[in-house]
């Protein structure tokens, strides 16, 4: 099963719940991935910016119902536009910021 289909069943109040004190939540782990996917993508336009130190783990906010479904939906977009830009990359013949040669 994928991630997201995972999520499909967790209420905003389960994913905002942290039973270990010390550790992530499901809301921050859905976050996270978000700037890895947005790196992704800049590096394959070429158009990356230099990586800032702190901004990996986004904070979750006010946890409403509503922004747990935008979380769940951005962390969907992010993941498909990942595979896409990387899908036209390969086979449009494009290169990963100086990257040469066949993948």
């Amino acid at each position: 099963m994928p991630f997201v289909g995972l999520l499909e069943d967790l209420t905003h109040d389960e994913a905002a719940t942290r039973p270990i004190p010390a550790a992530h939540n499901v809301w921050e782990i859905v976050l996270h991935p978000g700037t890895a996917q947005e790196l992704i993508v800049d590096l394959v336009r070429g158009t990356s910016s230099p990586y800032e130190l702190g901004g990996e783990w986004p904070p979750v906010g006010e946890p409403t119902e509503d922004a747990w479904a935008e979380a769940v939906e951005q962390f969907r977009l992010g993941e498909a536009e990942v595979r896409r830009v990387v899908s036209e990359g390969v086979t449009g013949g494009g290169s990963v910021a100086g990257a040469s040669g066949a993948a």
